[in-house]
């Protein structure tokens, strides 16, 4: 078994949207590809292939970057996305709403020098350019809380997340770049690649999708901070981001 997401035990998530054949000589757990975009092995639960193969980690972080980005080309991630958010609560998209229109304004302010940002508490907070600090300032944490559980057991956890580096990914993909306040279809696509992301970061949310592979958004009105779920190293920066930018519910 080498998929990294059947590694980590993601049984949570569904096997969906390319399952295998019956008699198909792989097994469910066995890789069928490496993601374009991060270069995990997936297979075929977490994996899917729309022109080129996407692992479940990427493909909602794929839609929320599109949704954000004024020069959008409304690619595969984003349409599935779409469908997911089409039956998301009014409540929640209204949040995300806020929380996008917030990231296009963290876009516009001006850019400290980037290269000093790599040190832990430098700067002011801002989602794109120094999401850290931006995290830290919403945990109310003390300035020198650098690191997350990468998953929470019973309290404690495993594994550690920087959020300096989850930070730095961010600055990496969006500094520059020209985002667009969203529309009615932008906040349907985040809201669905939110709720696609959490599905692998958070249990309960995992449940409601295997319950109702379609009318699972129904009726989650709101998402927890990415630093709360259960499991947020399923969760891409773009998503940490946006994340940590929704408003409170």
């Amino acid at each position: 078994m080498s998929c990294y997401l059947c590694a980590y035990m993601r049984a949570e998530s569904p096997e969906d949207h390319q399952p295998l054949p019956s008699g198909s000589p792989v097994s469910p757990d066995q890789d069928l590809g490496t993601c374009y975009q991060c270069s995990v092995w997936a297979c075929s639960a977490h994996g899917t292939r729309y022109g080129k193969f996407e692992c479940a980690i990427c493909t909602p972080a794929t839609a929320a970057e599109d949704a954000l980005t004024a020069a959008a080309v409304g690619g595969p991630a984003a349409v599935v996305a779409h469908l997911v958010g089409m039956n998301a609560s009014g409540p929640l998209r209204n949040q995300v709403a806020i929380a996008m229109q917030d990231v296009v304004t963290a876009s516009q302010e001006q850019v400290p020098e980037a290269r000093s940002l790599v040190a832990p508490g430098q700067g002011p907070p801002n989602l794109i350019t120094n999401l850290a600090e931006a995290i830290r300032r919403r945990r109310q944490y003390p300035p020198d809380d650098l690191f997350v559980f990468a998953v929470h057991t019973n309290g404690e956890g495993f594994g550690l997340l920087s959020l300096d580096a989850i930070g730095g990914a961010v600055r990496a993909r969006f500094t520059g770049r020209q985002l667009s306040s969203p529309n009615d279809d932008a906040v349907t696509t985040a809201t669905g690649a939110l709720l696609l992301g959490y599905s692998l970061a958070d249990p309960e949310i995992a449940a409601r999708r295997r319950a109702d592979q379609v009318s699972w958004p129904e009726g989650i009105d709101s998402l927890r901070r990415p630093w709360e779920v259960p499991s947020p190293m399923f969760l891409d920066p773009v998503l940490w981001m946006l994340g940590t930018a929704l408003p409170e519910s």
